[in-house]
């Protein structure tokens, strides 16, 4: 397992940031202080696929936003409540946008539509992002020892986690499906 990590643990953070920036770069930097990856690059990875998946939102809004908004209509109340975070808050969007829950994807999106410059957004986000990413990564190389501590717990209990993990995931589905078949049936006693 040791060697798989070695072998391809940096290019799972470059590519895992394109979809969890934050959580990847904090088990790289644990990965890092157990000797695993080179720190370095675990935080150039991270910020490398983070940043790349931000520019193709922002990039996707600023050309083809009028397009992708016309074949997802879903998107728009998302696309709104951005534009109007971004008229209170200005340029700060772009350095706070990602504690922002429900949008943090949609909203380089809103950006790319709102004709700000590539420029501008590529350099203050790709700033913001290596200060993030590097401060998380640090955090996790810091708290390693601590963290590394636990694995022996994670690992005798393994199955128990996963089996809870299983069911959660099945009762969350169940759920959902349950109501969505009970708003279909009082549509239908409305109507």
């Amino acid at each position: 397992m040791q060697e798989w990590i070695e072998s391809y643990g940096v290019w799972a953070v470059l590519i895992g940031g394109c979809f969890e920036g934050e959580l990847v770069n904090l088990l790289g930097g644990i990965g890092a202080r157990a000797g695993v990856l080179p720190w370095p690059w675990v935080i150039l990875a991270g910020w490398f696929g983070t940043f790349a998946a931000t520019q193709v939102w922002f990039l996707a809004g600023k050309y083809a936003g009028d397009w992708v908004l016309e074949r997802r209509p879903h998107y728009q109340a998302k696309v709104e409540r951005a534009k109007g975070v971004m008229d209170r808050h200005g340029i700060w969007v772009f350095v706070f946008y990602r504690f922002l829950y429900g949008l943090r994807t949609i909203t380089p999106f809103a950006i790319g539509m709102s004709g700000v410059s590539t420029a501008k957004f590529m350099i203050i986000d790709g700033a913001v992002w290596l200060v993030w990413l590097g401060a998380l990564s640090t955090m996790g190389y810091l708290m390693g020892d601590v963290a590394l501590g636990y694995l022996d717990v994670i690992y005798a209990y393994q199955k128990w986690f996963v089996g809870v993990f299983v069911l959660l995931v099945a009762g969350i589905w169940l759920f959902r499906r349950f109501r969505a078949k009970r708003a279909v049936l009082q549509e239908g006693e409305k109507g």
